[in-house]
């Protein structure tokens, strides 16, 4: 028989094999390159974001931010004490605003003493005429009336030789 009879011919598949066997190491690099590329960011990713990584970084910071700690410790106890003092200072009495409206109606009236207490505002005003005490007793009592104080209190009223004397307590 004839040995060189051939259906197949030889150089076609031979030339099939090898732009196959091309093809099949193309696609293997190219699956050896996406698996390596995909393995070094999942390494990236894990190394930024690991504990020990992260854990470096704090030392690091720390270290870097050292000699700040006497600073900021200062500056943390002044700003407690600015703080404390500044509720203190919002707890005390203004009194200036009871000063200044007392002040305001006495026209013809002289305020001879002037005490703020716990129990409330002693005056001592002076005048030659009953009305002007009047006048401003009127003064007072519309202070009450618009809430300033809560109460006026008539201590005494006398008479000497410079003029009258009363004696008030504002509450």
């Amino acid at each position: 028989m004839s040995v060189n009879i051939n259906l197949v011919d030889n150089k076609n598949s031979e030339a099939i094999r090898r732009e196959k066997t091309k093809k099949l190491r193309a696609i293997s690099f190219s699956v050896l390159f996406v698996t390596a590329f995909l393995a070094v960011i999942i390494f990236a990713i894990d190394y930024r974001f690991s504990a020990s990584y992260v854990q470096k970084q704090e030392a690091e910071l720390l270290q870097e931010l050292q000699p700040f700690s006497d600073v900021s410790a200062k500056l943390f106890i002044t700003n407690t004490k600015l703080s404390d003092l500044n509720q203190i200072l919002n707890k005390r009495l203004n009194h200036s605003k009871k000063v200044r409206l007392i002040s305001d109606g006495a026209r013809d009236v002289t305020i001879e003493e002037f005490t703020i207490n716990s129990e409330g505002t002693q005056l001592k005003i002076n005048s030659y005429s009953l009305s002007s005490i009047d006048e401003y007793l009127n003064y007072l009592v519309g202070l009450v009336d618009e809430e300033e104080f809560s109460g006026i209190l008539l201590n005494s009223l006398q008479s000497n030789e410079s003029g009258y004397v009363a004696e008030l307590s504002l509450i």
